[in-house]
């Protein structure tokens, strides 16, 4: 039967107890939202909570968002990308489909489930034609640990009727004998799990519309032709060793696998890296327990904003690292970012003359904001026919690039267009849905689309921050502005009343939006991120060493010739220094300068942006190695090492610039040279 959860948001819900197990990443879930629609998914975080008993799963859905008429779901398997349509006994193991699934039979059956939750463990098949309308002649086939049983259901009496079962003792089946009806599950409950039926061109195969249940604990199952009675030989899962053909390419999963799991399950949990020499620096945000850098020196003159673990915007005061958390709850690191300027005034304060009316009205303190106060503002449409806006204008250069943001969520209406206009005609805009969480072009006014990039992301309880790129005009000026539409168009006749709601609106100088920066009267500036560690004979080495990096990339590349900064040693200068980069290409390097000139320069692949990764790199005098990701390792020859280095910095360089603007989740160095299997272990 399903799963009882609970709807959080469009992408996340809650179940009972402790099922990071049941939804591992990768797995497929299947989301019951009644009358809005069943959903499909693929698990992207799951994270137990001790203290409410909840595991919190949140998914990336194939299309559309969860409802809070979420009541139940069911999970698949991780491997491949669909629903579990195969017994396994843990969501990685797989195996070839038994033939009685598979065959295409003379008879054709509607695909049931699979179940290991509770008395029942098997699969059910509805024959079809004639008794779908009655729903009648149900034909269950159990796997238990001595016995395969074939049983018919008769809805009316709500129980089985009787069972046919075979011995499944040894590698040849014994002869069919009738046992006693098996009463253990009832009709109804059989039902509830709902039947699909697979293609017509393909009647008994399972189809796209496969609906499993959870998981049969068994190595092998028995097939059975049911359309002729024969019984085939047992089918087993495949080993690593072995090629699987057909479409599920599944295979039984190797104790180094198992064990590669665990460890790396330790190392995300816990910042640990069990079998290998320990690391002389380990910093892991997720031991974290307060805001002050956990070693060496971390400065922001400024209070500076983040996303907090009950995923509210929070102020963190001057001095202080920002820890951040995502939307399922789980930490993503220390933010680092360069500093920043807010163009915008009274960026919450919509009511204020600053932000100019035409044909709309602004109501102050409308709903809670997306830092939890009562501050949000809502721009409503007067009556008149004619498009319905605010704007506020700001002083840029040209051809300088900027980035606009603001939070928004819908109200009457979930429609409107993002503008940044200019004194000589020339616009960038978006058009955002605010229930669908996207961004196209506008329709009807006339105006090109954003001449940058542009991006939306849900940050709960209905708000979205969107966010869109675009270039100082050449009169001088440019601005921010908010109109309202209607779905079709924006010059139409408003209500007097219809509106969404806005809150922290944003204009910076760069390629994307930053962290959020609350301003009144004047522009605000966020002072940039610093954090070095002075290094020491005690525990570091420039010889030879390996260092260790985890987090997620930023909103944006860089500029042209520049680059982000994830971790870096060097001598207080440029000259001589080892470092891990992102460039304008998003491609992640790791470079090593000796006396001002390039000794290394390993490209490891593109790394997208708001990405997750983990990445080591060694150097000795034997060469380079570097493994992005449990990546093959890439390579270069040795070259001079840079020496006297004195400094480590977190997130920039010797110049307290070049910030890495994501989050940094584990920084380590180990004093020594691990090989390449080990540099591909400890990132995968």
């Amino acid at each position: 039967m399903l799963i009882a959860s609970s709807f959080v948001s469009n992408t996340t819900f809650t179940v009972a107890g402790d099922r990071t197990e049941a939804f591992a990443v990768g797995v497929r879930v299947q989301a019951d939202c009644g009358t809005d629609g069943t959903l499909y998914g693929t698990v992207t975080t799951s994270r137990y909570a001790s203290d409410t008993d909840l595991t919190t799963v949140t998914l990336s859905l194939d299309a559309g968002n969860l409802t809070a008429k979420l009541t139940g779901v069911l999970h698949g398997n991780d491997t491949p990308s669909a629903l579990a349509n195969h017994g396994h006994g843990h969501q990685a193991d797989g195996g070839e489909l038994p033939d009685f699934i598979r065959r295409d039979n003379s008879r054709a059956f509607t695909q049931g489930f699979i179940s290991g939750e509770g008395t029942y463990t098997g699969f059910k098949f509805t024959e079809t034609g004639a008794d779908v309308a009655s729903n009648a002649g149900k034909w269950i086939f159990q796997v238990d640990d001595g016995m395969f049983s074939m049983l018919t259901v008769n809805d009316a009496e709500s129980a089985f009727n009787a069972a046919l079962t075979i011995n499944r003792d040894g590698d040849s089946p014994s002869a069919v004998t009738i046992a006693a009806p098996y009463i253990g599950l009832s009709a109804e409950d059989v039902e509830a799990s709902g039947n699909i039926v697979p293609p017509a061109s393909e009647p008994g195969s399972l189809g796209t519309a496969s609906r499993p249940w959870a998981d049969v604990h068994t190595d092998k199952l028995l097939g059975v032709d049911v359309s002729g009675g024969t019984i085939d030989a047992l089918v087993t899962k495949a080993t690593a060793a072995e090629a699987v053909t057909g479409t599920d390419t599944v295979k039984a999963v190797t104790s180094a696998t198992v064990r590669q799991a665990v460890l790396s399950l330790v190392r995300d949990s816990l910042g640990k890296f069990p079998g290998i020499t320990p690391p002389s620096l380990n910093l892991y945000c997720g031991d974290a327990t307060s805001d002050a850098a956990p070693a060496g020196t971390f400065t922001r003159s400024t209070t500076g904003t983040r996303i907090g673990q009950a995923g509210l915007i929070e102020t963190v005061v001057a001095g202080d690292v920002r820890r951040e958390w995502g939307p399922d709850g789980a930490v993503r690191g220390w933010l680092i970012e360069a500093s920043a300027t807010n163009l915008l005034k009274y960026s919450e304060q919509f009511d204020n003359a600053v932000w100019v009316k035409t044909r709309a009205s602004v109501t102050a303190n409308a709903a809670v904001a997306p830092d939890g106060t009562m501050t949000a503002d809502k721009i409503s449409e007067s009556t008149d026919t004619n498009s319905h806006f605010i704007n506020q204008s700001v002083v840029v250069t040209n051809p300088t690039s900027y980035a606009l943001s603001v939070f928004l969520k819908g109200a009457e209406r979930t429609v409107c267009d993002i503008i940044t206009a200019s004194g000589n005609g020339t616009y960038s805009a978006i058009s955002v849905n605010l229930s669908a969480l996207t961004i196209s072009a506008p329709k009807t006014v006339g105006i090109p689309s954003a001449a940058g990039s542009s991006s939306i992301a849900d940050v709960g309880d209905g708000w979205c921050r969107v966010s869109m790129q675009f270039i100082g005009s050449t009169t001088g000026f440019s601005g921010c502005q908010i109109r309202l539409t209607d779905g079709s168009t924006d010059a139409y006749a408003g209500d007097g009343t219809s509106g969404i709601y806005v809150w922290g609106a944003q204009i910076e100088s760069g390629l994307f939006s930053t962290s959020y920066i609350p301003a009144t009267s004047t522009n605000v500036v966020r002072s940039a991120d610093a954090w070095t560690l002075p290094l020491a004979t005690s525990w570091f080495q420039a010889s030879a060493g390996t260092m260790f990096a985890a987090g997620r990339t930023a909103h944006g590349a860089p500029a042209t010739g520049a680059v982000q900064v994830l971790a870096q040693y060097d001598d207080d200068s440029a000259s001589n220094r080892i470092r891990l980069v992102r460039d304008e290409n998003r491609l992640l390097r790791c470079l090593v300068t000796t006396a001002g000139t390039e000794a290394a320069d390993l490209h490891l692949g593109t790394v997208a942006d708001t990405v997750t990764f983990r990445v080591a790199f060694l150097w000795s005098s034997s060469g380079f190695s570097a493994s992005l990701n449990g990546g093959t390792c890439v390579t270069a020859p040795a070259a001079t090492l840079p020496s006297n280095l004195t400094t480590h910095r977190i997130g920039s360089d010797s110049a307290r610039s070049s910030q890495w603007s994501g989050h940094v989740l584990h920084d380590v160095y180990f004093p020594v040279v691990l090989s390449d299997m080990q540099l591909q272990a400890i990132t995968l």
